[in-house]
C-alpha cells in the first residue's frame, strides 16, 4: 500500500469525527480571561490539533483571534501557549499567542498583539518577527526595556541578540552575544560579545575552558 494512502486512512477517524472543544487560558493577569475554542479535535474531543479561535475578555472588553496551529487537550493548554506581557513597555498588556512551530529548529513561534490606547490588539509585524524566527519567545526585560532572542546552529554554536524597545519605533538590536564551542576540537568555548555604543559596534572575545 502506498505511504500516501497509508497517511489518509489513519488520520481519517480524526477527521471524519473531528468535534469541537473549548478550554480556558491559565496564568493571565488579573481580570483577564482567554478561552480558546477549536473544531479540529479527534473523535472523542480529547486532543485537538490546527486551526483555532482565541477570545481574550476583560469586564466587559472581549476580542477575538485566530491561530492557524494551535495543539492542546481537554485539561488545557500549555501556560506559554497564550500570555500576556509588556512587550513594547509602553505601560499597557500585550498578547502572544502560539502559532505552530515555525522558529529555527522547530521551535514554537508566536504571533504578537499590542495594546492600543483604545484597548484593542492590533498585530505587531516586528514583535511578531521576533518572536518567530528565532526558538521560541523572546525573552523580556523590563528594567532594561530589551527584549532577547536565542538562535543556535547545531549542538555547538549559540547566539543570542538583545534588542531595545522604544514604542512606536521598530526594535533596534543592541547587543549580540555568541557561544561556540566547535573552536579547538572542543577544548574551550570561544564567546564573542558585541555591543552598540554611541551608534559603533564594540567586541570583546574570551575564551571558556
Amino acid at each position: 500500500m502506498k505511504p500516501t494512502l497509508l497517511l489518509l486512512l489513519a488520520i481519517l477517524p480524526l477527521t471524519a469525527h473531528a468535534r469541537s472543544l473549548t478550554v480556558d487560558a491559565t496564568k493571565l493577569p488579573p481580570g483577564w480571561q482567554a478561552e480558546v475554542q477549536s473544531d479540529s479535535c479527534d473523535r472523542d474531543g480529547l486532543i485537538c490539533m490546527g486551526p483555532a479561535q482565541i477570545t481574550l475578555r476583560h469586564g466587559s472588553f472581549s476580542q477575538s483571534f485566530r491561530s492557524e496551529q494551535l495543539s492542546f487537550h481537554n485539561n488545557g493548554l500549555w501556560p506559554s501557549d497564550v500570555q500576556m506581557g509588556d512587550f513594547n513597555f509602553d505601560g499597557k498588556p500585550d498578547l502572544a499567542i502560539r502559532n505552530g512551530n515555525g522558529g529555527s529548529y522547530g521551535s514554537p513561534s508566536y504571533d504578537i498583539y499590542v495594546q492600543t490606547q483604545s484597548g484593542r490588539f492590533v498585530k505587531s509585524r516586528e514583535l511578531t518577527e521576533l518572536a518567530s524566527d528565532y526558538m521560541g519567545m523572546f525573552r523580556v526585560d523590563a528594567a532594561r526595556h530589551t527584549l532577547t532572542t536565542a538562535a543556535r546552529d547545531g549542538c555547538c554554536f549559540h547566539a543570542e541578540e538583545t534588542w531595545q524597545i522604544i514604542p512606536g519605533r521598530a526594535p533596534r538590536k543592541i547587543a549580540i552575544t555568541t557561544r561556540d564551542s566547535r573552536q579547538g576540537n572542543g577544548a574551550y568555548t570561544e564567546v564573542i560579545t558585541k555591543r552598540l555604543v554611541n551608534g559603533r559596534w564594540r567586541q570583546s572575545v574570551r575564551r571558556e575552558r
